[in-house]
């Protein structure tokens, strides 16, 4: 029997220690350091976290004092992540250059 074959407001009965190694492995903090957002998206050092963090490009991360660490909100790293990749800008990927970018061979 699958859980989708119960009906609707049934309840299931488990051992408790089962259910929070489970949760345990799905759980994911809300907010990140930007140590954490390395090491989730490793293609961006700390250092590049905690620049786009000062330039404001995380939204809603903040410093609990001047100098602190600073705090990430998941869900914009992972905004940000998205908008990075669809552009291309992974660190050490260059796109064409020159005044010949972007122009089709004849």
């Amino acid at each position: 029997m699958r859980i989708s074959d119960l009906p609707p407001g049934s309840s299931v009965t488990v051992p408790a220690a089962w259910l929070a190694e489970r949760l345990a492995e799905e759980a994911e903090p809300e907010v990140l350091t930007t140590e954490q957002a390395s090491e989730m998206w490793p293609a961006y050092s700390a250092e590049t976290w905690r620049g786009w963090a000062a330039d404001g490009l995380i939204g809603g991360a903040w410093q609990d004092a001047e100098g602190g660490p600073w705090r990430l909100p998941l869900a914009s790293c992972r905004s940000v992540v998205a908008d990075k990749q669809r552009r291309g800008q992974r660190r050490g990927e260059k796109g064409p250059r020159g005044p010949w970018a972007g122009r089709k061979a004849s």
